[in-house]
C-alpha cells in the first residue's frame, strides 16, 4: 500500500471571530408591548447565526422561529413588556473558527 501524504495549506487563523450585539428597546405601555432594535457584528468577516427565545409578538427582518438562523440584517422584534427575550448568537470565521455562543436577555 502506497501513502501519500499531502501538505495542505491553511490560513493560520486559529482565532475565533468575536461578535458584538447593539439593542436599542423601547416600552409601547398602552400595548404593553417592548419593541427591540438588535444590530450583530462581528470584528472580521464571518457569518453570524442566532436565535431567539421567548414570546415573540412580531418580528421583522427575520424568521419567527426558535430555530438558529442566519443573522441578514438588522431586525426588530416585538415581546410582552411583562416578558424578557433571550438572544443567543455566534460567528463562524472564513477559516472555520466558531466563537463561543454568547447570550443577550432582552430588553
Amino acid at each position: 500500500m502506497n501513502v501519500i501524504v499531502q501538505d495542505v495549506p491553511t490560513s493560520g487563523d486559529t482565532t475565533p471571530p468575536i461578535t458584538t450585539d447593539q439593542v436599542f428597546s423601547a416600552n409601547i405601555p398602552f400595548l404593553g408591548q417592548t419593541i427591540s432594535l438588535v444590530i450583530l457584528t462581528a470584528d472580521e468577516p464571518a457569518s453570524i447565526s442566532f436565535r431567539l427565545l421567548g414570546n415573540i409578538i412580531n418580528i421583522v427582518g427575520a424568521a419567527n422561529t426558535a430555530s438558529w438562523q442566519p443573522y441578514q440584517n438588522l431586525f426588530l422584534v416585538t415581546f410582552p413588556t411583562s416578558e424578557t427575550m433571550t438572544l443567543e448568537y455566534f460567528a463562524t470565521d472564513t477559516a472555520g473558527n466558531i466563537e463561543i455562543t454568547k447570550t443577550r436577555t432582552l430588553p
